[in-house]
This record gives C-alpha cells, structure tokens and sequence, in this order.
C-alpha cells in the first residue's frame, strides 16, 4: 500500500500537502466521488500548486461547492486528510497525471471512506444534507392518536401517535429506484471503478445519505412495515473487492469460481461501456484501476481490455447498441515511447457503446467453441512480435478434453494446424511495420494466420427491431449472420432506405473460431474487416455455415489487425 509520492487536502489546515513514500494504509483519509459536469472552479495547476500549498488557501482560493462539503464532511468525521482528484492531480501536467492516475486503486480501496457525491449535474452541486435548504422533498404526517392535554389535576400532555410518509417511493420489492444508474454520477465512466474498489462508501443521493460496504448496507430512513429491508443496488466493494475476488484469490480454484470471474468480468464491462467520458481518450485509464484488482487477486492480465488468457475468444465480442469508432487517441502517453495511441478496433476500448465479452471458463467444454488462430502482437522496442500467451495454456487443456474438430470440409479452409507467426514472415508481407513511423501502433496490432473469403452483407428489416444484418453468399444465399443494427429503427422511412443502401456491401470475412454441438453442423465464428492504410480493422463479427464458407473459395493469409 505503498505510495511514492501523493498530494492529499488537509482538512485542518484547508491547504495541499505532500506525503512521501507514504503508507496508505498507515494513514486516515478520505476520498471523494463525483462528477465534474462544467470545468471546475479551482483546479491544481502548475501556476498555482506552490500557493495552494500554502495555510489555509483554499478559504481564499474556493474550490466547487462539493469539493468543499466533502472537505468539511472529512474534517467532522475526524479524518485528517482528503484526497479529490481536482486538487491533488497536477491538470498540466501528463507525468504527474500519469502517476497519480496508477495510484487511483490504491488510493480508493485503502481510504477509511469514499464520499459519493451522487446528487446534481456537476461539482457545484454540493452534498445534500450537508447545508441548510439543500432537501426538498416533504413527508407528510398523519396523526393516528392526535396530541392533547390531560384536564385532569395531572396536568400530562400526550405527544400522540402519528405516521410519516417515507422517502422512496418503491415500486417494487427489489427496490431497483435505488440503483444509481440513473444519475449522473451513474453514467460517467470514471466514477465506475471508483465504486467498484472502494470498500466503504457514503453516499449522498437528492434526499438522504446511504452506507455501503462488504458486510452492510444502511440509509438514513428507517422501515418497520417491510418484510425485507431494502438493500441498496450499489455494486461496489460487496460484488466486486470483499466478495467474489476475495474468494478467487485462493490458489485451488475450481470450475465454479473461475466461471464467477468471467462473469464479472462481462458485467463490469457491460456496465463500463454503457457509460460516457467528456474525454474520449479516457476510457482506458478509466479502467485501469479494475484491471489491476483483476491481475492482484486473480492474477489475470489484459491487453487493450482484453484478457489474455482467453485473448482469442474475447476478440468475439459483441456490440449491445449502436457502436461508433472511437477516435480519439489516449488521454495520457502510454507505451514505450510513451506516446498517445489510437484504440484498436479489435478491443471493445476501441468503440463508444456498449459491449458483451462473453468468455467462459472452458469455452470448448462448455459452449463447443474453438479458437482458430493464434495471435501476436507487434512490439517496436526493440522491434519484434510476441505470442500473447494464455495464462492457462488454453490449448493444452482444450485438446485434453475436446480434439480439434476434424471435418471432411476442414482442410479446404485452414490448410495448415502451423499458426506461428515469424518476424520474417511479417518483414516479408508487411515491411513498412519495421519503419519508425508506426511506432505509435505498439501493442495496438495483432497478426496471425487466418481463412479469409468475400461475402455480401444485407440488413434485414423483414424482423425486429433491432435488425439483424444477413450474410450472403455470391449466389444470394442466406449463409450466416452478423450482429444486430441499432441505428435503423430510430430512422425515418427516405433514411432507412440510403442506411441500407450504405450497408448492403461486399466485404472480407476472416475466421476466429469454430463451434458445433453436432459435428455434421460446423459453424465458424468470423470477423467482418475492412482496410485502411495497410491495415486490417474491425467492423462486425458474425457467424457462417463451414459449407458455405468453403463454397466461396477461402484463401489463407497472414492479417495485420489494428
């Protein structure tokens, strides 16, 4: 829980500190979560880090309303210090910002509490509760016995008996009004992994505040009525830090566990995906502090979001609405040359939308899938490519208990069981890589051997919404599928017909994968790419009949994936 350096708030001294090789987990301090909204009122910046430091200066220099009831709210529960990204990250900074972002994790899950700011649009809109006349929802009371005054020589009062209305309202018995995805603070990308690897959090919502940890969850209001005490949908340190990777750090993991971390997995990412950045660029440091509680206690490791211990069968994730390209490069340099780089297009990090990566445990046992190629990747200091190697020799364990699928039709489309990829091999089809020019794409291009062949690809609005898109074979055959369309079902009639239009296209398919439950019925997962610059690039992913696939003359070829 060591630091090797951080700036923190002191809430007695109202100034920024700086704590050296400091012990996280020897100190007491709290961490703020919020929304920033519009800019915020008071940044830390090159130009004024040396007066922040100075007593008291964040009574004269006042940072956003938020920001200052959180620091108030610390001080009162007696904690020392607070750390708030605003302030304890330098804006101008991409060296500090790159530290302190890597510490982020650390810094959320050994605070003694995460304060949620969950109510408002933006940092200015405070901790409800906190001031005076930042509440207004009214409970009415109801007098079952009304007050009165005994006549008799006693002279009692009696107070009475009265019902109050309470907060809510709960529509349902699972209390879903409570879940946070709705808010602001719910929909921003950042904010995510802030939840997830706190382990204590107070939350503030429009009306009351609530506790979540590992072992309780409470709010201000109280219910006698309720068979269940409503629980708080607040998916944080009890699904993600304190309870399933607690038990997945065991060294004798079994099927059912690891399955769970998979599961996980695909809803953290869900979850992610559905959420937004005002920096595009974000989406990866956003991340990072989920990825790195997924290598600390499950000991998995990822590439661009993807893990690489079942690297091949993720690249077959699925979009969950309309997708567009992330354009954006990275907010901070990343890399050797420690550049900013563009996403891949074969990482869900590299679209805006949501998205399903759906990896199992043993895909081959469980779904009868099988990865068709293997992949590398391209690394320019000093220049090479590496195997991304599955952590748990995926291959090995799937020939023990499935063989490779072997049909009559196999051969005529992967003419070769040989996938390694060499460094001359690549110098031989893609020279320009060797250059300095693309030393920007490290870690950002996958090559591998792969069956490739032509097919037409059709919306189809005979069903649904959504619509699926149709795969077509030369002869206008119906031979696969790929996934759904978002878009057209939000258009007008004249734009509908141009959307099909531009979507009725031939394209290149290249195959990842194959599955069957019945070996006379070989499906082959494929991936529809396109071409830009020398390189290959995602567009959809699908599935096609093996019979068809051979039918359309496949070729074999080494693809150079960005």
């Amino acid at each position: 829980c060591r630091a090797w350096f951080t700036r923190m708030i002191d809430t007695t001294k109202k100034c920024i500190v700086i704590l050296n090789d400091v012990d996280l987990s020897k100190i007491n301090f709290a961490i703020l979560s919020y929304v920033w909204g519009k800019d915020q009122k008071l940044k830390l910046l090159r130009s004024n880090r040396d007066e922040l430091e100075e007593f008291e200066s964040l009574t004269t220099n006042v940072p956003s309303k938020t920001i200052v009831d959180a620091i108030n709210l610390a001080k009162e529960l007696q904690l020392p210090y607070i750390w708030v990204d605003a302030l304890c990250i330098l804006q101008d900074d991409d060296k500090d910002k790159a530290i302190q972002v890597g510490a982020m994790g650390l810094l959320y899950n050994t605070a003694n509490v995460t304060i949620v700011a969950a109510a408002g649009e933006d940092a200015d809109a405070g901790l409800p509760g906190l001031r005076p006349n930042t509440r207004f929802a009214e409970q009415q009371e109801v007098f079952v016995v009304p007050p009165s005054r005994d006549t008799t020589s006693l002279g009692c009062t009696t107070k009475g008996i009265s019902l109050m209305t309470t907060l809510g309202p709960y529509a349902s018995s699972d209390f879903e009004s409570h879940n946070l995805t709705n808010t602001k603070w719910g929909s921003r990308g950042w904010t995510m992994q802030e939840q997830y690897v706190s382990r204590r959090n107070l939350i503030f919502t429009d009306e009351q505040v609530w506790w979540s940890c590992s072992c309780a969850t409470w709010c201000e209001e109280a219910y006698f009525d309720l068979k269940e005490v409503p629980r708080f949908q607040f998916r944080g340190a009890r699904q993600l830090d304190s309870g399933l990777l607690e038990l997945l750090s065991s060294t004798e993991l079994h099927l059912g566990l690891r399955q769970a971390l998979w599961d996980a997995y695909r809803r953290i990412v869900t979850d992610y995906t559905r959420r937004s950045f005002s920096y595009d660029g974000d989406v990866y440091d956003a991340f990072s502090a989920i990825l790195k509680a997924f290598r600390s206690l499950a000991g998995q490791t990822f590439l661009w979001g993807l893990p690489r211990s079942r690297f091949e069968a993720a690249l077959r994730w699925e979009r969950m609405d309309i997708h567009h390209r992330r354009i954006a490069y990275s907010t901070l340099p990343m890399g050797p040359h420690k550049l900013r780089l563009p996403f891949p297009s074969w990482s869900w990090m590299g679209w805006i939308g949501q998205a399903e990566v759906a990896v199992s445990e043993e895909d081959a046992v469980l779904l009868a899938q099988w990865p068709e190629i293997v992949c590398y990747v391209l690394r320019t200091v000093p220049f090479r490519i590496e195997r991304i190697e599955n952590q748990f020799n995926d291959q090995k364990q799937h020939s023990e208990v499935l063989p490779e699928p072997g049909t009559p039709l196999r051969a005529q489309w992967k003419p070769t069981s040989n996938l390694d990829v060499s460094e001359n091999q690549l110098l031989k089809h893609y020279a320009y890589f060797a250059d300095e020019s693309y030393a920007h794409l490290d870690e950002g291009v996958l090559f591998f051997w792969a069956s490739c062949a032509e097919f037409r690809v059709e919306l189809d609005i005979s069903t649904g919404p959504p619509h699926w898109y149709m795969i077509l074979s030369s002869d206008g055959q119906v031979v696969g599928k790929c996934e759904r369309d978002f878009e057209a079902s939000k258009m007008t009639s004249q734009q509908l017909e141009q959307h099909i239009l531009d979507k009725t296209v031939s394209s290149q398919f290249i195959v990842l994968g194959s599955r069957s439950f019945d070996p006379s019925n070989i499906l082959l997962d494929v991936m529809q790419i396109g071409w830009r610059g020398g390189l290959a690039h995602r567009i959809d992913v699908g599935y096609i009949s093996e019979e068809a696939w051979v039918n359309e003359k496949p070729v074999w070829s080494l693809i150079a994936l960005g």
